[in-house]
């Protein structure tokens, strides 16, 4: 996948202040803009194309639910996640398709009732990904925020909170 043209050194927009590379008091310096790029691509890259296209939050928020041992009933999820049943079966396939999620087998009980759970393999792709995003969600080591060269806030002299004068 290619960067947007926007972001590149040949786009005629590249003195753009939000590109990645910009420098900024001599260090390089990379914009949270530039960073949830980096990290919406390695999304992209690592999660397959049929679940890439999921809402991230939703997706986790599965995923994480489903990974108890003993599994995860599709009407929990739905309570969980605050979502409809055909939203959550529709899901439940994709996932299962992939082999994110498998079927748990039950020795008794409700047959009627499927129990899923996050597979191994989702487990071992989240969490790598959740490293990787990690890493590429702070700024790199040795930026700091810019302060304000007044040294902060200053505090309102009266108790109104306006610098006018209070009349005296």
């Amino acid at each position: 996948m290619s960067i947007p043209c926007w972001m590149s050194d040949e786009s005629p927009y590249s003195r753009n202040p939000f590109r990645p590379g910009r420098l900024q008091e001599g260090k390089q310096m990379m914009s949270a803009t530039s960073r949830y790029c980096n990290m919406w691509t390695e999304w992209k890259r690592v999660v397959p194309e049929k679940l890439a296209a999921e809402d991230p939050g939703i997706l986790s928020q599965f995923l994480t639910y489903a990974s108890r041992d003993a599994g995860v009933s599709r009407s929990e999820l739905e309570r969980e996640l605050g979502l409809k049943q055909p939203r959550v079966s529709k899901l439940s396939a994709k996932l299962l398709h992939e082999q994110w999620i498998e079927i748990v087998e039950k020795p008794q009980g409700d047959g009627r009732v499927e129990f899923i759970r996050t597979s191994f393999l989702a487990r071992k792709i989240m969490g790598d990904l959740e490293n990787l995003l990690c890493a590429l969600s702070s700024p790199p080591p040795g930026v700091r925020p810019v302060r304000p060269a007044s040294g902060g806030l200053r505090i309102p002299k009266n108790a109104i909170g306006s610098f006018h004068n209070s009349g005296s």
